[in-house]
Protein backbone atom coordinates (compact mmCIF):
# COMPACT_ATOMS: atom_id res chain seq x y z
CA UNK A 1 0.00 0.00 0.00
CA UNK A 2 1.55 3.40 -0.94
CA UNK A 3 2.75 5.70 1.77
CA UNK A 4 0.65 8.71 2.64
CA UNK A 5 2.07 11.85 1.00
CA UNK A 6 3.95 14.18 3.26
CA UNK A 7 3.38 17.93 3.44
CA UNK A 8 6.31 18.42 1.13
CA UNK A 9 5.01 15.82 -1.33
CA UNK A 10 1.72 17.75 -1.43
CA UNK A 11 3.58 20.86 -2.52
CA UNK A 12 4.57 19.08 -5.72
CA UNK A 13 1.45 17.02 -6.46
CA UNK A 14 0.40 17.38 -10.10
CA UNK A 15 -2.36 14.78 -10.33
CA UNK A 16 -5.36 15.87 -12.46
CA UNK A 17 -7.66 15.02 -9.54
CA UNK A 18 -6.11 17.72 -7.43
CA UNK A 19 -8.35 20.80 -7.14
CA UNK A 20 -7.04 23.55 -9.38
CA UNK A 21 -8.26 26.42 -7.22
CA UNK A 22 -6.07 27.81 -4.43
CA UNK A 23 -6.61 26.63 -0.88
CA UNK A 24 -7.91 29.71 0.98
CA UNK A 25 -6.50 28.37 4.25
CA UNK A 26 -2.95 28.15 2.87
CA UNK A 27 -0.45 30.92 3.71
CA UNK A 28 -0.34 33.80 1.24
CA UNK A 29 3.19 32.90 0.13
CA UNK A 30 2.07 29.38 -0.78
CA UNK A 31 -1.06 30.57 -2.59
CA UNK A 32 1.01 32.99 -4.67
CA UNK A 33 3.74 30.49 -5.49
CA UNK A 34 4.19 30.42 -9.30
CA UNK A 35 3.23 27.33 -11.28
CA UNK A 36 5.11 28.25 -14.46
CA UNK A 37 7.82 30.54 -15.78
CA UNK A 38 5.36 33.27 -16.75
CA UNK A 39 4.77 34.03 -13.05
CA UNK A 40 8.35 33.47 -11.88
CA UNK A 41 9.94 36.79 -10.89
CA UNK A 42 13.69 37.35 -10.61
CA UNK A 43 16.63 35.05 -11.43
CA UNK A 44 16.59 36.06 -15.10
CA UNK A 45 20.27 35.13 -15.27
CA UNK A 46 19.28 31.45 -15.05
CA UNK A 47 15.66 31.12 -16.22
CA UNK A 48 15.24 33.76 -18.94
CA UNK A 49 14.13 32.30 -22.31
CA UNK A 50 17.07 30.63 -24.02
CA UNK A 51 19.15 30.13 -20.88
CA UNK A 52 20.62 26.59 -20.56
CA UNK A 53 18.67 25.65 -17.43
CA UNK A 54 15.35 26.79 -18.85
CA UNK A 55 15.99 24.98 -22.14
CA UNK A 56 16.79 21.78 -20.23
CA UNK A 57 13.60 22.10 -18.16
CA UNK A 58 11.33 22.86 -21.13
CA UNK A 59 12.85 20.08 -23.26
CA UNK A 60 12.69 17.66 -20.32
CA UNK A 61 16.41 16.85 -20.59
CA UNK A 62 17.44 17.97 -17.13
CA UNK A 63 20.55 16.39 -15.61
CA UNK A 64 21.56 16.55 -11.95
CA UNK A 65 21.42 20.11 -10.60
CA UNK A 66 22.21 21.75 -7.27
CA UNK A 67 20.27 24.97 -6.62
CA UNK A 68 22.27 27.23 -4.30
CA UNK A 69 20.75 30.42 -2.99
CA UNK A 70 19.55 32.27 0.11
CA UNK A 71 16.15 31.67 1.70
CA UNK A 72 13.31 33.07 -0.39
CA UNK A 73 15.26 33.20 -3.64
CA UNK A 74 13.03 30.71 -5.48
CA UNK A 75 14.70 27.29 -5.11
CA UNK A 76 11.55 25.41 -4.07
CA UNK A 77 9.41 27.33 -6.55
CA UNK A 78 11.79 26.41 -9.36
CA UNK A 79 11.62 22.77 -8.27
CA UNK A 80 7.82 22.97 -8.36
CA UNK A 81 7.90 24.30 -11.93
CA UNK A 82 10.22 21.44 -12.91
CA UNK A 83 7.77 18.98 -11.34
CA UNK A 84 4.96 20.36 -13.51
CA UNK A 85 7.04 20.41 -16.72
CA UNK A 86 8.72 17.01 -16.63
CA UNK A 87 7.42 13.65 -17.78
CA UNK A 88 9.80 12.02 -15.30
CA UNK A 89 8.55 10.84 -11.93
CA UNK A 90 9.18 13.71 -9.53
CA UNK A 91 9.86 12.69 -5.93
CA UNK A 92 10.30 15.23 -3.12
CA UNK A 93 12.66 14.30 -0.30
CA UNK A 94 13.58 16.39 2.74
CA UNK A 95 16.96 16.07 4.42
CA UNK A 96 15.29 17.26 7.63
CA UNK A 97 12.44 14.74 7.90
CA UNK A 98 13.68 11.84 5.75
CA UNK A 99 16.51 9.36 6.13
CA UNK A 100 18.47 6.62 4.39
CA UNK A 101 15.75 3.92 4.76
CA UNK A 102 13.27 6.08 2.87
CA UNK A 103 15.94 6.85 0.26
CA UNK A 104 16.42 3.11 -0.30
CA UNK A 105 12.69 2.72 -0.97
CA UNK A 106 12.78 5.60 -3.44
CA UNK A 107 15.80 4.15 -5.25
CA UNK A 108 14.16 0.72 -5.50
CA UNK A 109 11.02 2.26 -7.00
CA UNK A 110 13.15 4.33 -9.41
CA UNK A 111 14.98 1.20 -10.59
CA UNK A 112 11.69 -0.58 -11.22
CA UNK A 113 10.24 2.44 -13.00
CA UNK A 114 13.29 2.72 -15.22
CA UNK A 115 13.31 -0.99 -16.03
CA UNK A 116 9.59 -1.40 -16.72
CA UNK A 117 8.59 1.94 -18.25
CA UNK A 118 11.91 3.55 -19.21
CA UNK A 119 10.80 6.49 -17.10
CA UNK A 120 13.33 8.70 -15.38
CA UNK A 121 13.09 9.78 -11.74
CA UNK A 122 13.94 13.27 -10.52
CA UNK A 123 14.68 13.29 -6.80
CA UNK A 124 14.29 16.73 -5.23
CA UNK A 125 16.32 16.93 -2.01
CA UNK A 126 15.52 20.04 -0.01
CA UNK A 127 18.24 21.32 2.36
CA UNK A 128 20.80 18.94 0.90
CA UNK A 129 23.51 20.37 3.19
CA UNK A 130 21.80 18.81 6.22
CA UNK A 131 22.98 15.39 5.09
CA UNK A 132 26.46 14.61 6.36
CA UNK A 133 29.17 13.43 3.97
CA UNK A 134 28.52 9.74 4.61
CA UNK A 135 24.79 10.17 3.94
CA UNK A 136 25.50 12.09 0.73
CA UNK A 137 27.60 9.15 -0.42
CA UNK A 138 24.37 7.14 -0.59
CA UNK A 139 23.21 9.23 -3.58
CA UNK A 140 26.42 8.88 -5.58
CA UNK A 141 26.15 5.42 -7.21
CA UNK A 142 22.54 6.05 -8.22
CA UNK A 143 23.41 9.42 -9.78
CA UNK A 144 26.33 7.81 -11.62
CA UNK A 145 24.14 5.00 -13.00
CA UNK A 146 21.34 7.38 -13.94
CA UNK A 147 18.84 5.73 -11.62
CA UNK A 148 17.95 9.18 -10.31
CA UNK A 149 18.45 12.73 -11.45
CA UNK A 150 19.40 14.68 -8.35
CA UNK A 151 17.80 18.09 -7.88
CA UNK A 152 19.31 19.45 -4.67
CA UNK A 153 18.50 22.72 -2.92
CA UNK A 154 20.79 24.34 -0.38
CA UNK A 155 21.38 27.68 1.30
CA UNK A 156 24.99 26.71 2.03
CA UNK A 157 28.05 26.96 -0.19
CA UNK A 158 28.15 23.55 -1.92
CA UNK A 159 31.95 23.77 -2.11
CA UNK A 160 31.97 23.17 1.65
CA UNK A 161 28.74 21.26 2.25
CA UNK A 162 28.43 18.86 -0.71
CA UNK A 163 30.89 16.02 -1.29
CA UNK A 164 33.21 16.57 -4.25
CA UNK A 165 32.15 13.48 -6.27
CA UNK A 166 28.50 14.56 -6.10
CA UNK A 167 29.40 18.16 -6.89
CA UNK A 168 31.43 17.16 -9.95
CA UNK A 169 28.45 15.23 -11.35
CA UNK A 170 25.99 18.10 -10.94
CA UNK A 171 25.48 21.51 -12.45
CA UNK A 172 25.54 24.17 -9.73
CA UNK A 173 22.97 26.91 -10.34
CA UNK A 174 23.39 30.03 -8.22
CA UNK A 175 20.25 31.95 -7.24
CA UNK A 176 20.85 35.49 -6.00
CA UNK A 177 18.86 37.48 -3.43
CA UNK A 178 15.81 39.05 -5.03
CA UNK A 179 16.19 42.68 -6.03
CA UNK A 180 13.91 45.37 -4.63
CA UNK A 181 12.30 45.60 -8.06
CA UNK A 182 11.53 41.87 -8.10
CA UNK A 183 10.11 41.94 -4.57
CA UNK A 184 8.00 44.93 -5.58
CA UNK A 185 6.52 42.96 -8.49
CA UNK A 186 5.69 40.05 -6.16
CA UNK A 187 4.06 42.43 -3.66
CA UNK A 188 2.01 44.19 -6.33
CA UNK A 189 0.84 40.88 -7.77
CA UNK A 190 -0.28 39.63 -4.35
CA UNK A 191 -2.25 42.83 -3.74
CA UNK A 192 -3.92 42.70 -7.17
CA UNK A 193 -4.72 38.97 -7.46
CA UNK A 194 -8.32 38.48 -6.32
CA UNK A 195 -8.28 34.68 -6.61
CA UNK A 196 -5.03 33.78 -4.88
CA UNK A 197 -3.93 36.99 -3.21
CA UNK A 198 -5.49 39.99 -1.49
CA UNK A 199 -7.23 41.54 -4.49
CA UNK A 200 -10.70 41.05 -2.99
CA UNK A 201 -9.75 43.48 -0.23
CA UNK A 202 -9.30 47.21 -0.60
CA UNK A 203 -5.64 47.75 0.22
CA UNK A 204 -4.45 51.35 -0.06
CA UNK A 205 -0.67 51.03 0.19
CA UNK A 206 1.24 54.30 0.41
CA UNK A 207 4.60 54.58 -1.40
CA UNK A 208 6.41 54.72 1.94
CA UNK A 209 4.64 51.59 3.22
CA UNK A 210 5.46 49.81 -0.03
CA UNK A 211 9.15 50.72 0.33
CA UNK A 212 9.15 49.44 3.91
CA UNK A 213 7.54 46.14 2.96
CA UNK A 214 10.07 45.68 0.18
CA UNK A 215 12.83 46.40 2.69
CA UNK A 216 11.52 43.75 5.05
CA UNK A 217 11.35 41.25 2.21
CA UNK A 218 14.94 41.93 1.23
CA UNK A 219 16.30 41.06 4.67
CA UNK A 220 18.60 38.39 3.30
CA UNK A 221 20.83 41.02 1.77
CA UNK A 222 20.81 43.36 4.77
CA UNK A 223 21.15 41.12 7.76
CA UNK A 224 23.00 37.85 7.39
CA UNK A 225 22.04 36.30 10.70
CA UNK A 226 18.39 37.31 10.63
CA UNK A 227 18.15 36.12 7.03
CA UNK A 228 19.40 32.62 7.82
CA UNK A 229 23.13 32.81 7.00
CA UNK A 230 25.00 29.91 8.59
CA UNK A 231 27.05 31.37 11.49
CA UNK A 232 29.82 28.89 10.67
CA UNK A 233 30.30 30.64 7.33
CA UNK A 234 30.76 33.98 9.11
CA UNK A 235 33.15 32.43 11.64
CA UNK A 236 35.11 30.78 8.84
CA UNK A 237 35.55 34.14 7.13
CA UNK A 238 36.79 35.59 10.42
CA UNK A 239 39.51 32.92 10.64
CA UNK A 240 40.64 33.76 7.11
CA UNK A 241 40.49 37.50 7.84
CA UNK A 242 42.69 37.08 10.92
CA UNK A 243 45.56 35.73 8.82
CA UNK A 244 44.95 37.57 5.57
CA UNK A 245 44.36 41.10 6.86
CA UNK A 246 45.86 41.18 10.37
CA UNK A 247 48.62 38.60 10.23
CA UNK A 248 51.66 39.23 12.39
CA UNK A 249 50.47 42.70 13.34
CA UNK A 250 48.64 40.74 16.03
CA UNK A 251 49.23 36.96 15.91
CA UNK A 252 46.66 36.52 18.68
CA UNK A 253 43.93 37.45 16.17
CA UNK A 254 44.09 33.98 14.64
CA UNK A 255 43.77 32.39 18.08
CA UNK A 256 40.70 34.51 18.86
CA UNK A 257 39.07 33.85 15.48
CA UNK A 258 39.64 30.10 15.80
CA UNK A 259 38.17 30.17 19.30
CA UNK A 260 35.10 31.99 17.94
CA UNK A 261 34.66 29.31 15.27
CA UNK A 262 34.83 26.60 17.93
CA UNK A 263 32.39 28.52 20.14
CA UNK A 264 29.89 28.83 17.28
CA UNK A 265 30.08 25.07 16.71
CA UNK A 266 29.64 24.37 20.42
CA UNK A 267 27.06 26.99 21.40
CA UNK A 268 24.86 27.42 18.32
CA UNK A 269 22.34 30.16 17.63
CA UNK A 270 21.07 32.42 19.04
CA UNK A 271 23.77 32.73 21.75
CA UNK A 272 26.58 32.24 19.21
CA UNK A 273 25.81 35.75 17.96
CA UNK A 274 27.54 37.00 21.11
CA UNK A 275 30.67 35.03 20.23
CA UNK A 276 30.57 36.40 16.70
CA UNK A 277 30.20 39.96 18.00
CA UNK A 278 33.13 39.40 20.38
CA UNK A 279 35.37 38.17 17.57
CA UNK A 280 34.24 40.81 15.09
CA UNK A 281 34.94 43.74 17.41
CA UNK A 282 38.34 42.31 18.34
CA UNK A 283 39.41 41.83 14.71
CA UNK A 284 38.05 45.20 13.64
CA UNK A 285 40.04 47.03 16.33
CA UNK A 286 43.42 45.34 15.73
CA UNK A 287 46.23 46.74 13.54
CA UNK A 288 46.24 45.39 10.01
CA UNK A 289 49.09 43.85 7.99
CA UNK A 290 48.61 41.69 4.91
CA UNK A 291 52.35 41.08 4.39
CA UNK A 292 52.02 37.31 4.86
CA UNK A 293 49.24 37.15 2.29
CA UNK A 294 51.22 39.23 -0.22
CA UNK A 295 54.33 37.10 0.39
CA UNK A 296 52.35 33.95 -0.35
CA UNK A 297 50.95 35.37 -3.60
CA UNK A 298 54.39 36.46 -4.81
CA UNK A 299 56.00 33.14 -3.86
CA UNK A 300 53.31 31.19 -5.70
CA UNK A 301 53.73 33.45 -8.72
CA UNK A 302 57.49 32.74 -8.81
CA UNK A 303 56.89 29.03 -8.31
CA UNK A 304 54.66 29.02 -11.40
CA UNK A 305 57.08 31.18 -13.38
CA UNK A 306 60.34 29.37 -12.57
CA UNK A 307 59.16 25.84 -11.91
CA UNK A 308 61.20 23.40 -9.81
CA UNK A 309 64.39 25.31 -8.94
CA UNK A 310 67.24 23.49 -7.24
CA UNK A 311 67.76 23.82 -3.49
CA UNK A 312 71.14 25.49 -2.72
CA UNK A 313 73.80 22.87 -1.93
CA UNK A 314 74.56 24.11 1.63
CA UNK A 315 70.93 23.43 2.60
CA UNK A 316 70.89 19.85 1.33
CA UNK A 317 71.24 17.05 3.85
CA UNK A 318 74.33 14.90 3.12
CA UNK A 319 73.32 11.43 4.28
CA UNK A 320 75.72 9.48 2.04
CA UNK A 321 79.36 9.84 1.03
CA UNK A 322 78.28 10.49 -2.56
CA UNK A 323 76.17 13.43 -1.41
CA UNK A 324 79.10 14.80 0.57
CA UNK A 325 81.36 14.45 -2.46
CA UNK A 326 78.81 16.37 -4.51
CA UNK A 327 78.94 19.27 -2.05
CA UNK A 328 75.73 18.65 -0.15
CA UNK A 329 75.76 20.49 3.17
CA UNK A 330 79.12 22.19 2.60
CA UNK A 331 79.55 25.71 3.99
CA UNK A 332 76.24 25.46 5.86
CA UNK A 333 76.05 28.12 8.57
CA UNK A 334 74.13 27.23 11.71
CA UNK A 335 72.45 30.47 12.73
CA UNK A 336 72.64 29.74 16.47
CA UNK A 337 76.43 29.56 16.31
CA UNK A 338 76.39 33.33 15.85
CA UNK A 339 75.87 35.28 19.12
CA UNK A 340 73.49 37.63 17.31
CA UNK A 341 71.63 34.70 15.69
CA UNK A 342 72.15 36.17 12.25
CA UNK A 343 73.75 34.83 9.10
CA UNK A 344 74.39 36.14 5.60
CA UNK A 345 73.70 32.70 4.15
CA UNK A 346 71.18 32.70 1.30
CA UNK A 347 68.38 30.17 1.37
CA UNK A 348 66.93 30.83 -2.07
CA UNK A 349 67.85 29.24 -5.41
CA UNK A 350 70.32 31.19 -7.52
CA UNK A 351 67.62 32.59 -9.82
CA UNK A 352 65.84 34.10 -6.82
CA UNK A 353 68.85 35.45 -4.94
CA UNK A 354 68.10 38.75 -3.26
CA UNK A 355 64.34 38.32 -3.62
CA UNK A 356 62.38 39.36 -0.54
CA UNK A 357 58.84 38.13 -0.12
CA UNK A 358 57.88 39.06 3.41
CA UNK A 359 57.79 42.83 3.91
CA UNK A 360 55.96 43.60 7.17
CA UNK A 361 54.46 47.02 7.62
CA UNK A 362 55.80 49.37 10.26
CA UNK A 363 52.89 49.39 12.70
Amino acid sequence: MPDEPSAQDDLFLTRPSRPRGPDPSAPLADRMRPDDFSDFVGQDQIIAPGRPLRRAIESDTLSSVILWGPPGSGKTTLARIIARCTKAEFVAFSAVTSGIPELRRIIKAAEQRRGLRRQRTILFVDELHRFNKAQQDAFLPHVERGTIILLGATTENPSFEVIAPLLSRSMVVVLTPLSDEAIGQILDRALADAERGLGQFTVDLTPDARRRLIGFGNGDARGMLEGGEDPRFIARRMVIFASEDIGNADPLALVIATAVFQAVEFVGLPEAQINLAHGTTYLASRPKDNASYIALKEALQDARAFGNLEVPLPLRNAVTSLMRDLGYGQDYKYVHDDPSAKTDQTHLPDRLKGKRYYRPKSI
